[in-house]
């Protein structure tokens, strides 16, 4: 093991293992999440009980699927319910208006909506789907 993660819901205290990955990994799925609740996660090598732990991390756990939260742009982080624009992996749920913005290229697994909403494609703007998501 390289690298112990840790996971707390306040930045200052409770920090408890959740997983750990080997040498030059990138990566961590944290499976055991709760709707809705702020997360802050810390790194730390596996042969260190205190020291170098690394910078905290603030995350908040979503639900899928992302959906719309208000009138606007695609790519405004605020218009979703994750406050992130969707991505590759994501199936979505429009239930406001949105447009995508000149020469963008969204990319899905899914899209939804509700009825009457919309997505306005600006020039050259397109959405991939499923497994044309896949392709570069």
């Amino acid at each position: 093991m390289g690298y112990f993660i840790e996971r707390a819901t306040n930045p200052t205290t409770g920090f408890t293992l959740v997983g750990g990955v080997a040498p030059n990994v990138t990566s961590f799925t944290d499976n055991q999440l709760a709707t809705g609740t702020h997360y802050w996660y810390r790194i730390r090598p596996s042969n260190s009980a205190t020291g170098s732990l690394s910078q905290i991390l603030s995350l908040a756990a979503c639900s899928a699927p992302l959906y719309s939260l208000k009138d606007g742009w695609w790519t405004d982080a605020t218009a979703w319910s994750c406050n992130r624009v969707p991505g590759p992996g994501d199936v979505v749920q429009v239930k406001h208006q949105l447009q995508l913005p000149v020469n963008y290229v969204a990319t899905l697994q899914g899209v939804g909506f509700d009825p009457g909403k919309t997505l306005t494609y600006s020039i050259n703007a397109q959405v991939k789907l499923g497994s044309q998501a896949q392709k570069p």
